[in-house]
């Protein structure tokens, strides 16, 4: 995974969703955290990630946007 944190902001490229629960769990914990601490949170990811929250979903395929949820 690759990530970086700023005062402001939290960018996930690529979480590792592939791990077991608990690792998953972890991930998404700490998404959460981030964002009651008002933290912009951006995640790039490949796969569905459980239990994630977010105010603004965009989903794409070969670079083209398909929705907005």
């Amino acid at each position: 995974m690759n990530w970086s944190t700023s005062p402001v902001s939290t960018v996930a490229a690529s979480p590792p969703c592939s791990i077991d629960k608990e690792g998953v769990d972890q991930f998404v914990n700490l998404m959460k955290d981030l964002r009651s601490e008002n933290k912009t949170v951006i995640v790039a990811s490949h796969d569905e990630i459980p239990g994630l929250v977010y105010d603004r979903r965009l989903r794409m395929k070969d670079g083209i946007l398909l929705a907005e949820e």
